[in-house]
């Protein structure tokens, strides 16, 4: 939405920003199981959730000249791109291995439901954050502080990991 609005991209442009994203998942989904196997869950979650955390950091730069901030926003995909592959394989794994044999896939299912409400929930509270905020400054503060909301919720997974897995 920033980028069309706030930028006037293209809707092309808009979803060409996100090629590193999708790329960098693709990539390191293999990675993530790699490290799983080799060091166990743990440090591949918590390096996975900094990542996360560093590309939202970098695309929540709303404030910067515009060809600075894609650049930062092409970096910031990656990043979170990175982090996201290399944490999908060891959360899932930790979530469905500790449950009783009979209850894998009950366990799968509850998983995969917490993450798709979780995603959907945090879209639409950034998204909220995003239009009340821009309605009473600009789209650019709005943007901002819709991510800062999300980088929020990426350190607070980054600290639940540390403690809990």
């Amino acid at each position: 939405t920033y980028f069309q609005s706030g930028l006037h991209f293209s809707s092309f442009q808009s979803g060409a920003m996100s090629i590193a994203y999708l790329v960098s998942v693709l990539l390191m989904i293999r990675v993530g199981e790699k490290l799983l196997q080799e060091i166990g869950a743990k440090r591949p979650m918590l390096i996975g959730a900094a990542l996360n955390a560093s590309g939202i950091l970098l695309i929540s730069l709303t404030f910067l000249p515009t060809t600075v901030y894609i650049v930062s926003c092409i970096i910031g995909y990656l990043l979170f791109g990175l982090g996201l592959g290399m944490y999908a394989t060891p959360s899932t794994d930790t979530a469905v291995s500790t449950s009783p044999e009979d209850k894998v896939g009950v366990a799968s299912g509850i998983y995969k439901m917490a993450s798709s409400l979780g995603n959907s929930f945090g879209v639409a509270i950034s998204a909220t954050i995003f239009g009340v905020v821009s309605a009473s400054t600009n789209l650019h503060v709005g943007a901002m502080f819709g991510l800062l909301f999300n980088l929020t919720l990426a350190i607070i997974a980054f600290i639940a990991i540390l403690f809990l897995v």
